[in-house]
């Protein structure tokens, strides 16, 4: 897809594997069929609006140079 995008493509992906989804350029958050925030991967908005959707039981971490969506742990 990267050769794509490169090429001067769009590529549009719709993913529901988080940690998948937070490898591309910008992501798309819904919930109930609307957009709840649009931004990049590596934003902390980003972040945030992910862990608001999922009612705080995810958060973004930083991983050898990746982003991951890891489950909270009470």
């Amino acid at each position: 897809m990267r050769a794509l995008v490169a090429a001067g493509r769009t590529v549009v992906s719709v993913l529901h594997e988080m940690t998948i989804a937070l490898q591309a350029d910008d992501l798309v958050v819904m919930s109930a069929g609307r957009v709840m925030h649009h931004g990049a991967c590596a934003d902390p908005a980003t972040h945030a609006a992910l862990a608001r959707v999922f009612d705080g039981r995810l958060r973004v971490h930083a991983l050898d140079g990746r982003w991951v969506a890891l489950p909270t742990i009470d």
